[in-house]
């Protein structure tokens, strides 16, 4: 539920600090404050996020469940091997990779409508990429689309 409401990748929710999440403030900052800049193995950015209503109790659940750690999984590897076995079990193995739940995210906002420059603060990525990776899937894409080769048809009534 983390990755995909969030539209994080894998590293930034398995490592993902008490420290970092904002119960009162509403807000998860993906940048992990014990990291500098020359500690990180990526120059990808990590946004700060709200904590929307259908992860609030799954965020309140682990920061209770794991009060003496300071992560929130308690363990950064306690993730991924559920998270495979779930889609195992649901029959879905060959989608079992983390990264999976990020595209959704990005392509269900962009498909109801949401517009770009918001998918792209969310994912921390620049409107460029979104665009190029998810704007196939914007209605506005669509639509453009449409429009432009509705306009090479001819239509006679």
């Amino acid at each position: 539920m983390l990755l995909y409401f969030t539209g994080a990748r894998r590293p930034s929710i398995e490592r993902l600090t008490r420290l970092q999440v904002d119960l009162k403030g509403d807000r998860i900052n993906l940048t992990s404050p014990k990291e500098t800049v020359l500690q990180r193995k990526s120059v990808k950015r990590r946004p700060i996020i709200p904590i929307f209503d259908e992860i609030r109790p799954t965020v309140e659940r682990l920061m209770k469940k794991h009060a003496d750690s300071e992560y929130l999984f308690g363990d950064p590897n306690d993730m991924y091997r559920p998270f495979v076995n779930h889609l195992t079990a649901s029959g879905l193995a060959e989608k079992a990779f983390p990264h999976v739940m990020r595209h959704s995210r990005a392509t269900h906002l962009l498909q109801a409508g949401v517009d770009i420059y918001t998918v792209a603060r969310l994912l921390g990525d620049s409107v460029a990429t979104v665009e190029r990776v998810y704007g196939h899937h914007s209605t506005d894409y669509m639509a453009a689309t449409i429009r432009q080769r509705g306009a090479e048809l001819k239509i006679e009534s």
